[in-house]
């Protein structure tokens, strides 16, 4: 099960199709067939690539995530950027490389999505999955979206070690895509989520510390919500035109990046005003679990900072950290009982909207169309 989110967000996706058009005169209803079609190819090269032949256990925890039910929501993001880009200049078709020949992907399968975007979808999402392991690790979370997590169904040492064997499968075949530039981002992607990891793990005391003072924090959240969240969008979108090889592009990539970053900055505080929701508001449908998930690991997220701001008797309260069941509940409610969820929406909606403005030198075509109706519905608005 996915989460409400996620799930929201990637309705979009299933009114998309595509002939053989060039992507800038795509019918819009065209568009989900090829989506489809290069995840169901990525997904069958994402397994494969993740069989580790002479340790069958590594196999098995590589793809234990991997063959989970997912809506690919940062795979798709690649596909419609690069449907949205790459027309724009001569050179797209990268004759001559490995990703031409017949063994890997050809152009005419997959319409205007190019064989190595299709790839570097694959990584990002090797990425995402090893994040999710070392996440669960940390967090020491015993189920997710409803099964054992991986620490709980192998232990923690075997689930960190599957982890690392996808980051280094994401770095080999980054490194077959031939580009410097391409490889610099994707790396960047990993040291800036360790380095995210350990903000939160810095911050998971951060309830203790508050009362002293909320600004320092508050910029604290927002560059950790960068760095655990943005910067994977913001750099793999960034990837994408670059394998795109469009003329001049340095204004594609830069839009792109903007792009990518304003959007993963509203998905993330979107996602953490699901920590303050209850099962009645989400249809009790939530991958997470609903109600004070972040409280519990003692990070201080959006909602509990706008709070803050409105009720002062919540520093004594967090301040009682570890919380048990009933601090958790009582300090839910505060929060519910101000603004701070309205006032979170309004936040992520003004990020939404610098990720719309950015895509504002981009041609007309149904793939920048669909990319700006994300913008709205990552926030439960109407276009």
């Amino acid at each position: 099960m996915v989460s409400t989110l996620e799930s929201s967000i990637c309705l979009q996706f299933d009114r998309i199709d595509i002939g053989h058009a060039p992507a800038h005169t795509l019918p819009k209803h065209n568009l989900s067939v090829l989506l489809e079609r290069c995840i169901h190819q990525m997904q069958d090269t994402l397994l494969a690539d993740l069989v580790a032949a002479s340790t069958p256990l590594l196999t098995d925890l590589a793809q234990y995530y991997a063959r989970k039910p997912s809506k690919y929501l940062r795979p798709r993001l690649i596909f419609l950027m690069a449907l949205a880009t790459n027309g724009l200049g001569e050179s797209c078709d990268m004759e001559g490389s490995m990703f031409s020949q017949s063994g890997i992907l050809s152009d005419s399968a997959l319409g205007s999505i190019l064989p190595q975007q299709v790839r570097l979808a694959e990584i990002i999402e090797m990425i995402h999955v090893a994040s999710l392991l070392h996440d669960d690790v940390m967090d020491e979370s015993q189920l997710r979206r409803g099964a054992l997590s991986a620490p709980s169904a192998f232990d923690n040492k075997k689930t960190v070690l599957a982890g690392d064997f996808l980051l280094g499968r994401a770095m080999v075949l980054c490194a077959a895509l031939g580009s410097s530039e391409v490889m610099a981002l994707v790396a960047g992607i990993i040291a800036t989520l360790v380095e995210g990891e350990l903000r939160q793990a810095q911050d998971a005391m951060l309830p203790l510390r508050v009362v002293h003072g909320v600004d320092e924090y508050w910029k604290s959240y927002l560059e950790k919500t960068y760095m655990k969240t943005a910067s994977m969008f913001s750099n793999a979108l960034r990837a994408a035109v670059v394998l795109g090889g469009p003329s001049n592009s340095q204004p594609w990539m830069s839009a792109a990046a903007a792009y990518g970053r304003e959007l993963g900055m509203a998905f993330q505080i979107m996602d953490d005003v699901l920590d303050y929701q209850t099962a009645e508001d989400t249809g009790n449908s939530v991958g997470k679990p609903i109600g004070g998930a972040d409280l519990r690991l003692g990070l201080m997220t959006a909602p509990l900072f706008f709070a803050l701001d409105e009720n002062a008797e919540l520093g004594s309260r967090i301040a009682q950290f570890p919380l048990d069941d009933g601090n958790l509940d009582e300090i839910i409610h505060m929060v519910r009982s101000t603004r701070a969820l309205e006032r979170s929406r309004a936040l992520a909606a003004s990020y939404a909207e610098k990720a719309r403005a950015a895509l504002s030198s981009f041609p007309t075509s149904p793939a920048k169309s669909a990319l700006q109706g994300l913008t709205f519905s990552i926030v439960g608005q109407g276009p």
